[in-house]
């Protein structure tokens, strides 16, 4: 049945293939008056009329009582490693923070499929050095994202076919346009890299609100999944219990965008 889908869709989708979809309408549009004539021969002007309008609103009524009874609904499930994945970088220290349990898992120390990876964080704060400071605690320094950023990319750079940083160009890191655009450069490069849409996924998990919404959005846009982190423990007050690990969760945005299944090509 999937198959027949997306068969129908390359008709009926004027972006997927415009020649099958001008071949569709030529045929429709041939079936209809051969339709026409044959039920003009049999019944009459009249009778095609009242056909037409009670067909006309027996569509409409379906399609009413189609929306109030069936529900569509968010779904979450489990994701396998991906061979791209876009991640946001947060503020915090490196082992702690989700775009490092995001690669962890994708990599999974080379067992995994992760082969490209892009890093979206805040730009440059002023006077930051490229080091971070020493901690003569010995435990390992609270960083800004940007930092978390280089030390990430240092980490897996070789390991990675590539790593690469993205800066949020807006002054206000939080500003969803934001990060929907440096999201978007981030497909932009997976597509230049012939990874397909299936291949890729977005983790939301290490931003703001407002920075989740824009990756979000830009998902939606070219039908990419996205994922968080679902924790596996929480501290005392609440909050994910990072040493107690994470999983991936997929979160299905057919939902909004209006198919489940991704293309075999690129976006």
């Amino acid at each position: 049945m999937q198959a027949v889908m997306r068969a129908l869709r390359s008709v009926l989708e004027p972006g997927k293939v415009p020649v099958l979809f001008v071949l569709g309408v030529i045929a429709l549009g041939l079936a209809t008056n051969a339709l026409y004539d044959a039920l003009k021969a049999t019944l009459g002007p009249f009778s095609i009329l009242e056909i037409a309008v009670l067909l006309l609103i027996g569509l409409v009524v379906v399609a009413w009582l189609a929306r109030f009874f069936v529900r569509q609904k968010l779904t979450v499930t489990n994701i396998n490693p991906r061979r791209g994945l876009v991640v946001l970088v947060s503020k915090g220290r490196m082992k702690d923070i989700p775009a490092t349990t995001a690669i962890e898992y994708h990599y999974q120390d080379g067992h995994g499929r992760l082969e490209y990876c892009w890093l979206i964080t805040s730009a440059r704060p002023n006077k930051e050095s490229d080091q971070p400071d020493e901690n003569r605690s010995g435990e390992e320094p609270i960083q800004s994202a940007w930092l978390n950023a280089q030390g990430l990319k240092s980490k897996y750079q070789g390991k990675l076919r590539a790593i690469e940083v993205i800066e949020i160009k807006e002054t206000f890191p939080d500003d969803p346009e934001g990060v929907f655009k440096a999201t978007e450069t981030a497909f932009n490069r997976a597509q230049r890299r012939r990874l397909r849409a299936k291949e890729l996924v977005a983790d939301m998990t290490g931003g703001t609100k407002l920075m989740t919404t824009g990756m979000v959005l830009a998902c939606t846009t070219l039908n990419c999944d996205v994922e968080y982190l679902l924790p596996l423990g929480l501290t005392p007050d609440g909050r994910a219990d990072a040493s107690q690990g994470a999983v991936p969760k997929r979160v299905d945005l057919s939902f909004f965008v209006g198919s489940g299944e991704h293309d075999e090509g690129a976006f």
